[in-house]
């Protein structure tokens, strides 16, 4: 089935290189995250938004930080859309299953990170969502670039980015996620061994590798849940938010013997 597809030890280190810089889950893991969520989890605007952040943070990495997803609600709230508002909530979930997975102890080894950020990947849509990745809407995209603008008038180190700007970095995203969804398949016969030979815990099999995702995905899912309680009641900024989101995601970790393994 595979025989015209380009060798996988030529096309895999192409697409690792051109992935985002800054530490995070890889894009198909964010949507499966977001779809785990026991309120929000149907919605495709709250799945779209769990990825969301990586696709305009290498044009403003201020964008990708909880402070820009606070000013993102506020700027959805005054629209009284529902979609606006679950995106802006899923944009800020991205940010709390980020800091699951690379707190010091989380899953996600920084020294192997984007070749681990692959597998995880390759194994969620192989054995757990294989479904359509959801790709950020020109709505959205609008929203993104309204929200900067407010944010940058608060917050001297968030920069207004054009509409055209997150365009095209959407665009690029899309490219790149495109590419991978294709290179998933060609990465069946490796991922686990990569899981279990990148692995920040010391597992000797992919079993042992698996219970620790679970145990991750299940405290991604909590520091999401976390965050959606601090936006919807209010009364806190971002940056309090990402002290209060932090500050549980050690809990966790602290409750677990300081490790996710």
């Amino acid at each position: 089935m595979y025989q015209n597809l380009p060798p996988l030890t030529l096309f895999l280190p192409v697409l690792l290189i051109q992935l985002p810089l800054t530490h995070s889950w890889g894009p198909f893991t964010h949507q499966y995250f977001a779809k785990e969520d026991a309120v929000h989890g149907t919605s495709t605007t709250f799945v779209t938004g769990g990825s969301s952040p990586d696709s305009v943070k290498k044009l403003e990495g201020a964008l990708h930080t909880f402070t820009f997803a606070s000013t993102l609600y506020l700027e959805a709230k005054k629209n009284d859309n529902t979609d606006d508002l679950d995106f802006a909530l899923g944009y800020g979930c991205h940010l709390a299953h980020d800091a699951v997975g690379h707190h010091l102890a989380g899953f996600l080894n920084p020294q192997e990170d984007h070749p681990l950020e692959f597998a995880v990947d390759t194994y969620v849509h192989l054995k757990l969502d294989n479904s359509t990745f959801g790709q950020v809407t020109p709505r959205q995209e609008l929203l993104i670039a309204n929200a900067s603008t407010s944010a940058s008038s608060i917050y001297p180190f968030i920069s207004t980015v054009s509409l055209s700007q997150v365009q095209k970095s959407v665009s690029n995203f899309k490219k790149l996620t495109t590419a991978e969804s294709i290179a998933l398949p060609l990465n069946r016969w490796t991922y686990s061994k990569q899981l279990v030979k990148d692995s920040y815990c010391n597992v000797t099999g992919i079993n042992g590798a698996l219970v620790n995702f679970a145990r991750a995905t299940n405290w991604s899912k909590l520091a999401c849940n976390r965050w959606q309680s601090l936006m919807t009641k209010g009364g806190v900024n971002g940056t309090e938010a990402q002290t209060m989101v932090e500050n549980y995601i050690n809990e966790l970790f602290a409750n677990h013997g300081q490790t996710s393994c």
